[in-house]
Formats: C-alpha cells, structure tokens, sequence
C-alpha cells in the first residue's frame, strides 16, 4: 500500500492484504479489519448504548427521557415531561403522601344565598310650608290706614309691552350695523304691511304679483321656490328682507321701482337665471351676498347713491363684464367681486381707502386696474388667478402687499413698487415671477433683497 496512515495500526508493511477500513472514525470501536461483518449503526449518537449485533429494541425517538427509562422494558405510564419534584417514577405512588380527598362541608357550613334586597322607595319631600310674615304690632292709638281705592270698571288698563313680530327685520352685525345707523327709524313704519312667506305660498304661477299696499317683503319669503319667473313688485314697497328670493333659479326678471330703500342680505342669492337688475336710486347700500352667485347677471349698474358694498355682493357673478363703483365708497371688503371670470373693466374711485382679501381674484379676463392714492394695504389674494392682468397701477403710499396679492398673473409684465413700502408678504408674486419685473429705487434695499429671495426680476426705476 501506498504510505498512509493505517488507524488500526494492524497492518505492517508487506503483510498480506486485509480488509481495509475507509478512512474515518468507527464509532463503536468494535470491528477490528478482518473481522466478520457485523450490523453497523448509522452513523451518529446511540442514546442508550445499544452495542451493535444486539436484537433490535424498541427504540425511543431522539430526545431526552426524563425517567431513565431503558428501551425494551414495557411501557408505563409516562409523565408529560416535565419536572418531578418527587423523583417519581411512573406509576409508582409518591412516597409519604396520601391522597387528598376533600372535605365535605358541614351543613350549618353551607351558605344560603341572600334574598335580594329590596330598593327603598325614595322619599319624597313635601314642599315647607311658606313661612307668614309677622304682623307688625300696631299700638292701639294709631291711626287707621284708608283701604285701597279699586281703580273703576269704565277706567282704561295700561298697555303690556308690546312682542316683536317674528317678521321684523333682523338686525345686522358688524360694518354694516354702522351703514344702518345712518337709516332713520322713520324710513320703515312700525306698522308696515307685510307680505309673509305663507302669502307667497298662495302663489302657484310663474309670474309673481304682488298687490300694492305691502311695505316690506318677509325673509324668507319666496326662497328655494322653482317656479316663479318674474316678479311684479308694488310702488309702495320699501324693504326686502333677507333671502327673500334666495334659490329661485327660474328668476328672469324683477322690477324695482323707487322707494325701496333696503335689499337684505342674500336677497337674490343663487338666482342663477336673473340677467338683469336695475336698482332704484333710493338704495343706499348693497348688503352682504346680494347677488352671489346669480351667474347670468350681465346688466347691473350700481347707483350713485350707493355708500358701501357687502361682504361677497358680487361672488360668482361670471356674467358680468364691466362695473363702476360709485364715488363715495370707502372700501372694497373681501371677495365682493371674486370669481367674476368675464369681468374685464372696473372703475375704482379715489374715495376707496382699503382693498380687502380676494377682492378682485379669479377675475381671470380683467386686463387693468388702477389702485387710489389713499389706499396703503393690498389684502391677500386681492388679484390671485387674474391671468390677464397687464397693468397695475400702484399708489405712491403703499405700505404693505400681503400674502398672495398677486399670485397667478402671469401676463403681468411691471409693478412700480414705491418706498413706502414696509412689508411684502410670502409668495406675493408666486406664479407671476417668469415674466413679471419689479422696479423700485436704486435705494431701496428691502424690495432688491425681497425679489432676490424670491426669484423675481428687479430692476431700476430709472433703467
């Protein structure tokens, strides 16, 4: 054989030949080479010792049998395995102890369940007695009081104080409850004639009459109604109340005619299908909400005699292409004209003073816009979404431009933006920047930092 390590250590060199074990481990240590074969175990651990040749016994599977027992024996009871604090083998009774067998209870032991318990009726307090007064003592000399005097049957009872209908108009709150300090209480007379909504529930047609002598028209009164088409209002009308004609999508047409000195708020609200209003020259005031909404309105004029504007008078008014404010207003509060997407003209006049939030946004055909002197303050979102938006003039006394005023006009090409200004807000030129330069003075170093800041072109007034 070739030089090699021979493990039995058996076999000297020119020996014969004998079976050769193949290189490796015998586990058992019991078959010598040459000797006869006997049964090999696999290759592995045998848990019981079990030398190879021996019968088969029944073997446990792997693991660990906790009570030592040897395979062949018969099987006993096995305990689950565990922990025998005992030592026990199976089936064998543990050693010192007795089997525990409970005691029976006595019967004087034995509880009887408890009858339930029957709730107290709860006592009910008499009322006390109320407790008389004392009769003052009246000495004997003193003099003897006259009885009262019974007013006589034919002598008029004094009035009890008169209730509010639950028609009378409702106070407005805020700016405009100042606007109506200026109205007399004489302009609407306690005793007006009114035309309820259960009088307008009476009338099934689509033209709308109402007969003269009614004063004021209730809140309310004709709102949501999907048939009318046009209302006759009477000479002697002087007030329409709040909602009064709110939803009524069939509305064409309403005449007004003068003496009606107040429109309450909403009172055409959501009239989608009104064209055209005229208002008389007594109106001193449009109210909150108005018109919002009413898409199809393409002839209004505001009259002269108008003072103020409400909050979303105008909102969502698509139609409408061009609107003069009267002299006389001082401020155009929020949203009074947002949404007007045809509006492509606007008269502002001098006498404005403050320009609201969103005033002007989403007016996506306006072109031009001259802003007064007196105004110092551009409301967020003012012009936001104006896309056609060319020209701003800006005032000379302009201090703050706020949050998005000019977000979203993207052909608006210059701003001349004074020294006075003091604060512009964030994203106040967002979306305008690709095409929109800033020209301020050489001086002005918070606008130059602004617009670096913020990507927009800056450059000189005099450039």
């Amino acid at each position: 054989n070739h030089w090699g390590y021979n493990p039995w250590m058996q076999q000297q060199p020119g020996q014969p030949d004998q079976q050769q074990m193949p290189w490796g481990y015998n586990p058992w240590m019991q078959q010598q080479p040459g000797q006869p074969d006997q049964q090999q175990m696999p290759w592995g651990y045998n848990p019981w010792m079990q030398q190879p040749g021996q019968p088969d016994q029944q073997q446990t599977p792997w693991g660990y049998n906790p009570w030592m027992q040897q395979p062949g024996q018969p099987n006993q009871q096995q305990m689950p395995w565990g922990y025998s604090p005992w030592m026990q083998q199976p089936g064998q009774p543990v050693p010192g102890q007795q089997p525990v067998v409970p005691a029976r209870p006595e019967q004087s032991q034995i509880q009887q369940p408890a009858a339930p318990v029957q709730p107290e009726q709860p006592q009910v307090q008499q009322p006390a007695a109320p407790v008389q007064p004392e009769q003052p003592t009246i000495p004997s000399n003193a003099p003897i009081p006259d009885e009262p005097q019974t007013v006589p049957s034919n002598e008029p009872i004094p009035d009890e104080p008169q209730t509010v209908p639950s028609n009378a108009p409702i106070p407005d709150s805020g700016s405009e409850a100042e606007d109506a300090q200026s109205e007399s209480a004489s302009d609407i007379p306690a005793g007006a004639k009114v035309f309820t909504s259960s009088d307008a529930s009476q009338q099934t047609g689509n033209h709308v009459q109402i007969p003269e002598g009614y004063q004021v028209i209730a809140d309310c009164a004709f709102s949501g109604n999907k048939n009318v088409e046009a209302i006759d209002l009477p000479s002697t009308l002087i007030k329409i109340g709040e909602r009064a004609f709110e939803n009524c999508t069939k509305l064409l047409s309403v005449n007004l005619h003068e003496g009606i000195i107040d429109i309450g708020r909403g009172a055409f609200a959501g009239c989608t299908s009104l064209t055209k209003v005229e208002l008389p020259s007594s109106i001193k005031r449009i109210r909150q909400s108005t018109f919002s909404g009413c898409e199809k309105l393409h002839e209004f004029t505001i009259p002269q005699s108008v003072a103020s504007l409400g909050k979303h008078a105008f909102l969502n008014c698509e139609a409408l292409t061009e609107i003069v404010i009267p002299e006389g207003v001082d401020e155009l509060p929020e949203n009074v004209f947002s949404g007007c997407r045809g509006l492509v003209k606007v008269k502002v006049p001098e006498s404005v003073k403050n320009i609201r939030k969103n005033v002007f946004s989403w007016c996506e055909s306006l072109t031009t816009v001259n802003i007064p002197e007196a105004v110092t303050v551009i409301g967020a979102g003012a012009f936001t979404g104006c896309e056609s938006l060319t020209t701003v003039n800006i005032p000379h006394g302009l201090e703050v431009i706020e949050y998005g005023a000019f977000s979203k006009c993207g052909r608006l090409k210059t701003l001349i933006l004074p020294d006075t200004i003091t604060s512009i807000e964030e994203n106040a030129f967002n979306g305008s920047n690709r095409t929109l330069v800033v020209r301020c003075s050489r001086d002005n170093s918070y606008i130059r930092h602004y617009c670096r800041m913020n990507r927009v072109k800056c450059k000189d007034i005099e450039a």
